[in-house]
């Protein structure tokens, strides 16, 4: 017998957005995930994220911070996402120190 994968969206956002505005996107899109990275100023904070953090968990989305496994730690966050660098082995090795085996990588 053969089952019926359904595809379910990856939703990226920069942290900061109205997080209404995202809350009508994830509902539309039924995203599975969302990827907050950092606005134009390059900085990603705890203040900024936490309500996209907040507002994606509600809905059972999974939220990833870009690049920051700490901040992901302190948001508590699903997980972090690493944008791909020559130094990514080492990224990945760090970030599981912080997050430990269960939060995504």
């Amino acid at each position: 017998m053969r089952q019926e994968v359904q595809s379910r969206l990856y939703v990226v956002t920069v942290a900061g957005t109205d997080p209404q505005q995202v809350a009508a996107l994830l509902d539309a899109a039924g995203a599975a995930t969302m990827l907050i990275t950092a606005g134009a100023d390059g900085v990603l904070t705890a203040a900024t994220a936490r309500p996209l953090v907040e507002l994606a968990q509600s809905k059972d989305v999974a939220a990833l911070i870009e690049g920051d496994a700490q901040l992901a730690r302190t948001l508590r966050a699903d997980g972090v996402h690493l944008p791909w660098s020559n130094g990514v082995v080492a990224q990945f090795s760090e970030a599981r120190e912080i997050l430990g085996t269960r939060f995504i990588v």
